[in-house]
């Protein structure tokens, strides 16, 4: 991230003391969201290994990271659907300021499932990594 900086001189004429002051700003961070859709029979997120959202059967949920986030490492965000037997579906999404990042999904929760309907064993049928680097 660049990092935008101002410098004051004081006094304004030539001496051997001179005193310099820096004022440092970085830039706001990206607004992060991550929205968790279309699940049959669930799903979640998780951040650096933490379950930070839930989300149930053909509900949308959304959950703004940014203060979840750690500074200086890249945090790592896992989104999982859990099926817990028969057809499956799901869909996710990550945006940065509104910008979609990542995301996928597959089927229509309720109506059809996906691979033509296919079924899946119970457990997680969907998982999805992303890295975030926040400085």
């Amino acid at each position: 991230m660049p990092v935008h900086f101002k410098a004051n001189v004081s006094p304004a004429i030539s001496d051997t003391n001179i005193i310099v002051t820096v004022n440092v700003y970085t830039l706001p961070p990206h607004n992060w969201v991550v929205t968790l859709s279309n699940s049959d029979d669930f799903a979640r997120a998780l951040l650096n290994g933490k379950e930070v959202l839930n989300c149930g059967f053909a509900k949308t949920c959304s959950l703004t990271l940014n203060g979840l986030l750690k500074r200086g490492v890249t945090n790592q965000l896992v989104v999982e659907t859990v099926n817990t037997g028969g057809g499956y579906t799901y869909g996710w999404s990550l945006t940065a300021d509104g910008q979609r990042k990542a995301g996928k999904s597959c089927g229509t929760a309720g109506r059809i499932g996906c691979n033509n309907n296919a079924t899946a064993p119970p457990g997680v049928i969907f998982r999805a990594s992303y890295p975030i680097r926040f400085w």
